[in-house]
């Protein structure tokens, strides 16, 4: 279970890696965005799976991390079927939250890469 614990923080720093490494070229930084956090949303699933094996801390940044994710996640569908009228500056927001997101979900895989249970 450790190695498994520690594969799944392995893989979520790597993708944080390589985003960093794309800011040189924006664009590229924001299509992979949208991968990073695609794979994010996942990782969060799996470590939902085991939520029990989270500290107290873990688990409110867990449930943080959830919500702002669906909040962000509805406000971009919403916008991409044109129910919801978003400017660019709204929806750049939206990105810049969804970095801080990621940082949130590279700190909840460390704590459950950590935690000994």
């Amino acid at each position: 279970m450790k190695i498994f614990k520690s594969t799944l923080y392995k893989i979520n720093i790597a993708l944080i890696i390589i985003n960093t490494l794309l800011i040189i070229i924006p664009y590229y930084a924001l299509l992979f965005l949208m991968v990073l956090g695609a794979c994010q949303v996942l990782l969060a699933l799996i470590i939902g799976l085991f939520l029990n094996q989270l500290d107290k801390d873990g688990k409110i940044k867990w449930i943080i991390y959830m919500v702002l994710t669906s909040i962000v996640l509805s406000t971009m569908y919403l916008t991409g079927k044109q129910i919801l009228k978003l400017d660019f500056a709204a929806v750049m927001i939206c990105m810049f939250i969804s970095i801080g997101l990621a940082f949130l979900n590279l700190n909840i895989t460390y704590l459950f890469s950590k935690n000994e249970s």
